[in-house]
Formats: C-alpha cells, sequence, structure tokens
C-alpha cells in the first residue's frame, strides 16, 4: 500500500470501515433524515463547502443521537 487509505471509520458511529467513496455505511445513511441526506448528496460536486457543511451537520446529529 502506498499510504492511500483504503477505508475510513464510518462517522455515523457503528465502528464500520467504510470505502473512501463513500461517507458512512449504508445503515448509518439510512439513519440520518432524507432532507438530511439531500444537503449532503445534492452539492455533491456543484457546491463543495455546502457539501462539507452538510456532512459536518450530519456528524453532529450523529453525535447527539449515540447512546
Amino acid at each position: 500500500m502506498t499510504g492511500v487509505q483504503a477505508t475510513h471509520a464510518c462517522p455515523g458511529g457503528c465502528r464500520r470501515q467504510v470505502s473512501p467513496a463513500h461517507f458512512v455505511c449504508r445503515w448509518c445513511w439510512s439513519r440520518l433524515s432524507p432532507a438530511l441526506r439531500d444537503q449532503i448528496a445534492v452539492p455533491l460536486g456543484r457546491d463543495p463547502d455546502a457539501h462539507v457543511e452538510a456532512m459536518l451537520a450530519a456528524i453532529a446529529w450523529y453525535r447527539q443521537e449515540l447512546p
């Protein structure tokens, strides 16, 4: 391996490893509200700042929802 990270920990708190092409695992993605999922997916490639802000909002939501 050349230093490229093959996976990352799911920020949803489930401890699954996720492909670098995905934000969270499928299970954690389904836990988000459709509105929050749209805020992450819609600006992808169009507005990088909005995309990152939406991902940070989702991470904050996950942290509030953890037991």
